[in-house]
């Protein structure tokens, strides 16, 4: 059997997509080696093309990471087409979208029903393109994969699918985990220091700067942190991606100067995942401040690396984490500035919190939700 791989929407630095992708060809080519698994990707890419096995085959794509509409038109227009030359039987698409001409068998994996969700989106016509594509794409798709239950529920809810084609792969061990090993000598993590100007112990918000994650709120609760304790002990450290850094931002901008935090945030985009696990591990605490369900792995990461994890008290961290994070309001300034102040000063409770978080990495299993992916893409 032929499987296609249409990792057409990676992008450079794009974080947990391109682990996501990099966790999906490694286990699928390393556990099926009877099958051949061919990969659409984008020619900047050298991330996931670096991982070389006999039953994978890459067909490289003149996409411009820049220029979003180039990816659709390519995907929509010229992916089926070669869908067809390849004589492809199953295509697995890893986010969100697949081609609307079926020219074979689909799998999609859905993570993120952002349209369907109040003050998601910057314009009201992005909403509506983006909620009519998941509504068209869910009539195209054989079977779908997705992270949690909570996650399958509003799939079934909002796009209509059957129940019985939609399938829950929790995640497993993140690629980065592999770099803890590489850890404990800190000429590195100096010299990020360093670079970026971190003068003092920080807490870390990794993730794509979207509305999902939040930002402001955290910015206002350091500025509440500020004020009641005059001399803020730590910073902030915002990891993102390349395509839209988070000092670009205008918004965050303004509020961080209007509310005299300049000195109190680091904003870094687009490194590599080395870099990533050094901030993770040194980091104090790691705040994941999301208003909806997003990659379980901003909870795991910080776990692993030991830093105790703040998350947003909504459904799908209560189900993936359980009671290894200490949990807040998304919404509310004072109960951010609360528990962020509560556990940086507590280190009875970041330990207790920790080893709650090392009980729950026991039970990640990357190869069930193998099994799960597989199934959906060989089997339906």
């Amino acid at each position: 059997m032929k499987i296609g791989l249409n990792f057409l929407a990676l992008k450079p630095f794009i974080m947990n997509l391109e682990r996501y992708c990099y966790f999906i060809l490694e286990g699928l080519s390393r556990i099926d080696q009877k099958n051949e698994y061919i990969v659409f990707i984008p020619k900047a890419d050298t991330y996931i093309t670096s991982l070389k096995r006999d039953n994978i085959s890459y067909v490289s794509c003149p996409v411009d990471y820049k220029k979003s509409w180039q990816f659709i038109v390519y995907e929509q227009k010229k992916l089926p087409k070669m869908l067809k030359e390849q004589e492809i039987d199953v295509l697995f698409s890893p986010a969100n979208t697949s081609p609307f001409k079926k020219k074979c068998r689909q799998v999609t994996a859905i993570f993120d029903l952002y349209p369907f969700h109040q003050n998601r989106m910057p314009f009201d016509s992005q909403r509506i393109y983006s909620k009519r594509k998941l509504l068209d794409l869910a009539k195209k798709i054989d079977c779908t994969v997705t992270f949690s239950e909570g996650l399958k529920k509003d799939i079934v809810k909002f796009l209509n699918i059957s129940s019985d084609k939609v399938h829950v792969a929790p995640l497993g061990k993140s690629p980065l985990f592999e770099f803890k090993k590489y850890l404990k000598d800190t000429t590195l993590i100096n010299a990020i220091r360093k670079e970026y100007n971190i003068k003092k112990p920080y807490i870390i918000l990794h993730n794509n700067m979207d509305t999902i994650s939040n930002v402001k709120v955290v910015i206002s609760a350091v500025a509440r942190i500020k004020k009641d304790h005059q001399d803020l002990p730590f910073q902030v450290v915002c990891v993102g991606n390349w395509i839209r850094p988070w000092n670009s931002n205008k918004m965050l901008s303004y509020l961080i100067k209007k509310l005299k935090c300049e000195q109190d945030f680091v904003f870094i985009s687009g490194v590599v995942d080395r870099i990533i696990a050094e901030l993770l591990y040194h980091a104090s605490l790691s705040i994941n401040p999301h208003l909806y369900d997003h990659f379980s792995w901003t909870a795991f990461e910080p776990m692993y690396f030991d830093t105790p994890v703040i998350a947003s008290d909504i459904p799908y961290f209560r189900e993936v984490a359980s009671d290894a994070c200490l949990y807040v309001d998304p919404k509310s300034v004072e109960d951010m500035a609360k528990v962020v102040w509560e556990l940086w000063n507590n280190e009875i409770l970041r330990t207790k919190i920790l080893r709650k978080g090392q009980r729950l990495l026991n039970f990640l299993n990357g190869e069930e939700s193998l099994k799960v992916i597989h199934q959906s893409i060989v089997g339906g």
